[in-house]
């Protein structure tokens, strides 16, 4: 949360949500919504951080999985514009989140990332990282590495 620069009443506000967070936890949307109220930056302006509202989700129930920019470009998806009302930007984001959701049970229940899972328990002995995670931590990776040259004449670099 450091890189994003947030102003000190919207880590209050996030941390505080944590730690009261029951059983009953808002909907995703209403608590991008919530947290958009609050002032981000140290100028007081206001942002989206759906992001964060994904990941404090996460943090109650560890089987929904996480959007960011990498999730997002690895399926291709293009992050709302910001000329759009906040409601039409959050409903989009939503949209995409449970797209997510259902494409995570696909591959789980189709044992499509079986070999890919198994090698990354293996290798990181992750203790409470579920499969939805470690798939999260799968695409994020990827899209990483993309990014930072791991691509010759058009194809993916592995090694």
């Amino acid at each position: 949360m450091n890189a994003a620069r947030l102003g000190p009443s919207y880590y209050q506000e996030y941390f505080g949500r944590l730690a009261a967070a029951t059983d009953s936890m808002p909907t995703l949307g209403n608590l991008a919504g919530d947290l958009y109220k609050l002032p981000t930056h140290r100028n007081e302006r206001q942002s989206l951080q759906f992001s964060f509202a994904t990941k404090l989700i996460h943090m109650k129930n560890r089987r929904l999985p996480i959007y960011d920019s990498q999730i997002a470009a690895f399926y291709f998806f293009r992050e709302p514009a910001r000329t759009l009302s906040l409601g039409n930007r959050i409903s989009q984001l939503e949209s995409f989140h449970g797209f997510l959701r259902s494409e995570y049970a696909r591959i789980l229940a189709n044992d499509l990332l079986a070999a890919s899972i198994t090698a990354f328990r293996a290798a990181f002995l992750p203790v409470y990282f579920t499969d939805e995670k470690v798939i999260d931590s799968l695409l994020w990776a990827f899209v990483s590495r993309l990014r930072s040259g791991a691509t010759r004449e058009g194809s993916v670099i592995y090694s």
